[in-house]
């Protein structure tokens, strides 16, 4: 997944962090391993790069949910505005509907 989010949304080279500590799986660091067939990235970092959001480098190890985190940035100014609208649409509907649903169960 690493390679397939540079590719498409790395920051400029000013940007660019280094982990503290670095991913590694089996004993190998992320260049040692073949990228799977096909790449999956998770559904809030799918949101945040659809926003607009720039990768700044190699992701680092969280040991404590063991999984990758790859720092980020959102210029608000380049922010993709339909789909910032589009976001705060179904946050409106879902507190309208929490609110029916509260309101109906009293």
């Amino acid at each position: 997944m690493r390679d397939f989010v540079m590719k498409r949304h790395a920051a400029a080279p000013q940007y660019t962090v280094r982990p503290y500590n670095p991913v590694v799986v089996g004993g190998m660091g992320l260049d040692d391993i073949a990228p799977p067939a096909k790449v999956q990235v998770p559904a809030l970092m799918r949101g945040y790069l659809r926003l607009g959001a720039k990768v700044l480098g190699e992701p680092a190890h969280d040991p404590d949910f063991g999984v990758a985190d790859f720092m980020a940035l959102l210029n608000k100014n380049e922010a993709d505005v339909r789909y910032l609208k589009r976001l705060r649409s179904v946050g409106a509907a879902s507190e309208i509907g929490a609110a029916t649903v509260s309101s109906e169960s009293e």
